[in-house]
């Protein structure tokens, strides 16, 4: 966007940009009433957008829990992502199901929500599923959470029965997982 401004109404212009919204009626007649007095010589600026500031990582907790030797493993074939951190593993046992687990990761992924989170979901659950101890895993959850807030949980009922091949239909694959409530 290409944009003619003069002299002090740039900088109106400029810091209404950046700290409101256009459509704020204040912030408009400033820069009106300013553009109006000004009769200095015409400046030309372009305005790049801006490239988001990466999350600050620092906000995921620093809990690491004892977990699953097998789980955490499974998450450390993954490629290195510096916006992924895998925070804790849970097994939760169910009386209906003696011997069998629901495996539950912890992460702190800011953005990663909904279909993200499924297709991250489905390439974890494809590191698992080759291991011993998933043979034991009725249900496989993921849950991310940045700081305080939950992002985003996902949850695939039924473990044993999905595949998670990568020859399979994508949306036949992210329809294994349920998003549940935050």
């Amino acid at each position: 966007m290409k944009r003619t401004i003069t002299g002090a109404a740039l900088a109106v212009t400029v810091l209404g940009l950046v700290a409101c919204s256009s459509s704020t009626p204040d912030v408009v007649e400033t820069v009106t009433a300013s553009a109006a007095v000004t009769t200095s010589k015409t400046t030309s600026t372009t305005m790049a957008p801006t490239t988001p500031a990466a999350p600050d990582m620092t906000q995921c907790s620093n809990h690491t829990g004892e977990g699953d030797p097998a789980m955490t493993a499974a998450f450390a074939t993954l490629p290195s992502d510096p916006l992924i951190k895998l925070i804790s593993t849970q097994t939760v046992t169910d009386s209906d199901k003696p011997g069998m687990v629901a495996a539950i990761f912890y992460l702190c992924a800011p953005g990663m929500k909904d279909k993200a989170l499924k297709d991250f979901a489905t390439e974890l659950a494809r590191q698992l599923k080759p291991t011993p101890f998933a043979d034991t895993v009725f249900s496989m959850s993921v849950y991310n959470f940045f700081g305080k807030q939950t992002i985003g949980k996902v949850r695939c009922k039924d473990f044993q029965v999905n595949t998670f091949s990568t020859d399979a239909d994508v949306g036949a694959v992210r329809a294994s997982w349920e998003n549940l409530p935050n």
